[in-house]
């Protein structure tokens, strides 16, 4: 399964002939990259067909013969979608925005896994002077392979897995990955999947008289918001936990807000799955209960936009 990448990660002009991260490009670029990474199911790929749908007002049908072929299939350095051109906002130097075209590469399965994912990183310090190694070389090549110049990474954490305070070895790697990627100046962002299946279960499960204990993830507290918001907080705390904990840095700079903040670096990211999909939610905009079609368009819009800055200097 992953002959390519093993093999990658053998040869010596894999780790000497890449430029340290990112890749810096000229004026005439015209292209804003995001790398989309997530465990395996994590609804990686769905997030970035409802983002599609997002910005295309509709969601693609199975008569999109290129998109089909795309969804069943993963080339060992990522699957490429291209969002119309925006505005990229450039957070150094003297600021401003440029219109770009918006390129989100999707990827192969990451996390601790080794069956069915790929290394989400490798054990070198993010306080290293060569901290750009601890990202797993796959993931290298593909931010810095091809074409296409990745200025932000949006990781997927889907919260019907088990979650991420629940997980030490998981969470631990990806607070690594982020506080590496912050260091290299990425834009970094994260999405959480599927909340609104995983408060229905919690629902569920209460409703069958299963005592929830108070527990993030399972009690559903009284409304949508309030269930998203704790469990988007203790993702967030999690992550934190574990950089403090191996003194790991996300800071960039002491004005810079803390990593991941709510409803800024962290999203609840609520997706569609099919047409079919898609046009149930139409009927759905101004129910009183969240979510509604109007509450999904403004957190896919939420997560584009976070994305749509780049940090590095050029």
């Amino acid at each position: 399964m992953f002959g390519d990448v093993a093999r990658s990660m053998m040869t010596p002009l894999a780790e000497k002939t890449l430029p340290e991260l990112p890749l810096c490009i000229d004026d005439s670029n015209d292209v804003h990259g995001t790398m989309v990474l997530g465990g395996k199911e994590s609804g990686k790929t769905s997030l970035i067909l409802s983002l599609l749908a997002l910005v295309n007002g509709s969601y693609h049908s199975k008569k999109d013969t290129e998109i089909e072929e795309k969804r069943h299939s993963m080339p060992t350095y990522g699957q490429c979608y291209e969002l119309p051109e925006r505005e990229i906002r450039l957070a150094s130097g003297n600021g401003g925005v440029r219109m770009n075209r918006v390129i989100l590469t999707d990827t192969p399965a990451c996390g601790t896994n080794q069956r069915e994912e790929q290394p989400l990183c490798v054990s070198v310090s993010p306080n290293s002077t060569q901290s750009y190694s601890a990202i797993p070389s796959w993931m290298r090549i593909t931010m810095r392979g091809g074409n296409v110049p990745h200025y932000a990474v949006l990781f997927v954490v889907d919260a019907l897995a088990v979650p991420l305070w629940e997980d030490s070895a998981r969470c631990r790697d990806l607070a690594r990955l982020l506080a590496v990627l912050k260091r290299n100046q990425y834009t970094v962002v994260i999405a959480v999947t599927k909340l609104f299946r995983a408060r229905e279960l919690a629902l569920r499960d209460t409703n069958h008289g299963n005592d929830h204990k108070s527990q993030v993830g399972k009690d559903p507290r009284s409304s949508y918001e309030i269930f998203v918001g704790r469990y988007l907080e203790k993702v967030s705390a999690s992550i934190q936990a574990k950089a403090v904990e191996n003194d790991w840095s996300f800071s960039q700079g002491p004005d810079a807000p803390s990593f991941p903040l709510v409803n800024t670096t962290i999203f609840d990211a609520p997706t569609w799955v099919s047409m079919v999909d898609w046009r149930k939610w139409q009927d759905k905009k101004g129910t009183p209960e969240l979510p509604n079609l109007k509450y999904i368009k403004v957190q896919l819009e939420k997560v584009v936009t976070a994305l749509s800055v780049r940090s590095h200097p050029e």
